[in-house]
């Protein structure tokens, strides 16, 4: 059963085998579909619930974006063409996703021309053409599209295609920022933070970094929670840092994750628990973030909130220094020297006290002599 939200503003659809009563976006009533009356557009909005649904059937989405396709939808011929390009519930086939984008791009729908850009930017499906993909960037951009506004944005910030321009591509930004975009709101505040195309301004940056997370980005959470952290542009406040990363963390932002972590293991903003810094730091490390790596590996040594487990120990340290964190290959570096949960070897030892010197790191300095 295909069923869609009586608000046709809200252009929610899906199926199941029974009808909900309310919409899970707006919370208006329901309405059971006719295939028969739906468009292509109808099709497409289908699609892309199946899209961010985890568990759903890929192939039925891709159904549903070849039907409207078909009833000549472009947002519908747009999507069937990044299926094609990510093999997402479809085999990949980079050529037949360009083709896709230009018909879409025929039939009105700017993010195909923005998908277009990206295509001969990196060369999918197509000869690379970086000239090309910046005069598609600007045609989305001046249109409107904040996407191609971000796009235009980094081909100026590059100099990909056109002339780099840092005042251009913070142009570009802040349009999509006034938009509400939020990877717009984000890196306009990213440029106040480093002086990138405009003055450094760090209030500046603490508003728009506060706009984009509010919007629900989570990296924007991460750097206000720093600004928090630190004081910058605003006044200090561990329990704001605090609140701000646990935010990120629970988007999935592996920085606050690494940062929450650090914060119940000093007690800052929060009561101090190795438990609960252990817990922050192996899902950090778990998903792939290498200075987690290295103090997940030192909770496992030491026993902090967890059972000493030297092997655990090493086997983190050296994932972590693998990554190219600096800490881990120093602290991977002092086990080999001392026989710490592996066999001593000071060849082993040296190389990885060279590599963390190497990067920067003021102990391995000092162990080297």
């Amino acid at each position: 059963m295909i069923y869609h939200c009586e608000d046709h503003t809200c252009n929610y659809w899906d199926e199941g085998e029974k009808l909900p009563e309310r919409c899970p976006q707006c919370g208006r009533k329901l309405l059971r579909a006719n295939e028969t009356d739906m468009t292509g557009d109808d099709w497409t909005a289908l699609g892309n619930t199946l899209w961010d649904a985890e568990a759903s059937d890929k192939k039925r989405m891709v159904d549903c974006f070849r039907k409207a396709a078909y009833l000549g939808s472009a947002w519908g011929v747009c999507n069937l063409g990044i299926c094609m390009e990510q093999g997402n519930g479809v085999e990949a086939d980079p050529v037949q996703a360009f083709w896709l984008y230009q018909q879409a791009v025929e039939m009105g729908s700017l993010n195909a021309v923005c998908c277009l850009g990206v295509c001969y930017q990196y060369g999918i499906g197509t000869a690379p053409d970086a000239e090309k993909a910046a005069e598609l960037y600007c045609k989305a951009a001046e249109y409107g599209s904040p996407r191609g506004q971000m796009l235009l944005a980094r081909a100026f910030h590059d100099g990909i295609g056109v002339e780099a321009d840092a005042a251009e591509a913070v142009h570009w930004v802040r349009a999509a920022a006034y938009q509400r975009y939020g990877e717009g709101m984000y890196r306009l505040g990213v440029c106040y933070e480093y002086g990138d195309g405009v003055e450094q301004n760090w209030e500046h940056a603490v508003h728009w970094f506060r706009e984009a997370a509010e919007s629900g980005v989570s990296t924007a959470m991460t750097d206000l929670g720093y600004c928090y952290e630190k004081g910058c542009g605003v006044e200090q406040s561990w329990e704001q840092a605090f609140s701000w990363y646990r935010r990120g963390a629970e988007c999935g932002d592996l920085r606050s994750m690494h940062n929450l972590g650090y914060c119940y293991e000093k007690g800052c903003g929060v009561e101090q628990s190795w438990e609960q810094a252990f817990s922050w730091y192996r899902r950090g490390a778990e998903c792939g973030y290498p200075v987690s790596m290295s103090n997940l590996g030192l909770c496992y040594k030491r026993g902090y909130g967890v059972e000493q487990n030297w092997q655990e120990a090493i086997k983190w340290y050296e994932q972590g220094a693998q990554c190219g964190d600096l800490q881990s290959m120093h602290n991977l570096a002092c086990c080999y020297e001392r026989g710490e949960g592996v066999e001593q070897n000071e060849e082993r030892a040296l190389y990885w006290y060279r590599r963390s010197a190497e990067g920067g790191n003021g102990d391995a300095m000092c162990n080297l002599g």
